[in-house]
């Protein structure tokens, strides 16, 4: 074929792909249904697979990639088709609330392992205890873009330590927040959490008893200005996480010293009513009854231990 044939059957093509003529007989002009062929061959639809977790995962503490965090840390990685490496992709965790209320928002750029995967890796993703909804998003570079949503749960390992004072602690006045023991003894008590979001109430009780509340901080608890008793002090906690898990809590004793002794009236009965000799009634518990007035015994009860000496015997 020569230079001239060439040309003719070149105009040829050209004058069949851009006229008006019904190739098919119905008298629609295709070239549109061409164009958009040809770009979703060049440039197919990305695919996304999660590869790690899956759906139905249920993470647990041994899980955690960070446990210097509250909750449980963890990569996810997805596998991506159809995508350019270098190319942003994003990771929504809808359910992680606690700093945004759209959820929290992850991005990595997609890479090819060693298997030759093209992936993507958001490392130490935020699970929150409980549901996890997981959106991965990914766009390819002409501009088509997929995305994918699984539901992965978490629980975390809730527990909260005491740190100050810690088991065994012995408490005296120097130790005393306002340096002044004549209204009590006052001190801070902290505490370390883990998997306890932040803002979820906290109690504290000292021998059984409510002694003061607190708002989780990040990581941590104080209750300030806690009133203590002279002596042995037992000291516990409740709060739980949003999932309404509680918290595990061990128990701790600490001994409080000022010097002072504490002392508590056994007998008579606080309300008790005494009636004395010549009231026209029967005496009662009137220890002398020719003796004027009323004569009783008092038994009290001192708060001695051997770390106590201001109440020691004698």
């Amino acid at each position: 074929m020569n230079l001239k044939s060439m040309i003719l059957v070149v105009l040829v093509i050209s004058a069949f792909v851009f006229s008006n003529c019904d190739c098919g007989g119905s008298g629609n002009n295709e070239i549109t249904d061409i164009s958009d062929t040809i770009t979703d061959t060049v440039y197919p639809n990305p695919v996304i697979d999660f590869l790690d977790p899956v759906e139905g995962r249920s993470l647990n503490a041994s899980d955690d990639k960070d446990t210097n965090q509250p909750l449980i840390q963890y990569d996810v990685v997805i596998k991506v088709q159809n995508v350019e490496i270098g190319q942003k992709a994003t990771l929504l965790n809808a359910s992680d609330t606690t700093s945004s209320s759209t959820g929290k928002t992850y991005t990595a750029n997609v890479s090819k392992d060693s298997s030759g995967k093209y992936i993507v890796t958001f490392s130490k993703v935020t699970f929150i205890n409980g549901a996890n909804s997981l959106t991965a998003t990914v766009k390819n570079l002409s501009g088509k873009e997929a995305s994918k949503t699984i539901v992965v749960t978490a629980i975390s390992d809730v527990s909260c330590t005491f740190e100050k004072p810690k088991n065994d602690d012995y408490l005296t006045t120097t130790d005393d927040r306002d340096q002044d023991i004549t209204n009590g003894f006052q001190y801070n008590v902290q505490m370390t959490c883990v998997g306890v979001e932040v803002n979820q109430n906290a109690k504290l009780f000292i021998n059984g008893i409510e002694a003061a509340t607190a708002k989780v901080g990040v990581n941590s608890i104080l209750f300030q200005n806690v009133t203590f008793t002279e002596g042995t002090n037992e000291l516990s906690a409740e709060v739980s996480n949003l999932a309404g898990m509680k918290a595990k809590v061990d128990k701790i004793k600490v001994t409080v010293n000022t010097g002072r002794c504490l002392i508590r009236i056994l007998s008579p009965i606080d309300g008790s009513k005494y009636l004395v000799k010549g009231q026209g009634e029967n005496v009662i518990l009137d220890k002398d009854k020719d003796a004027a007035g009323m004569q009783a015994t008092l038994v009290a009860e001192t708060a001695y231990e051997k770390l106590n000496t201001a109440c020691g015997v004698g």
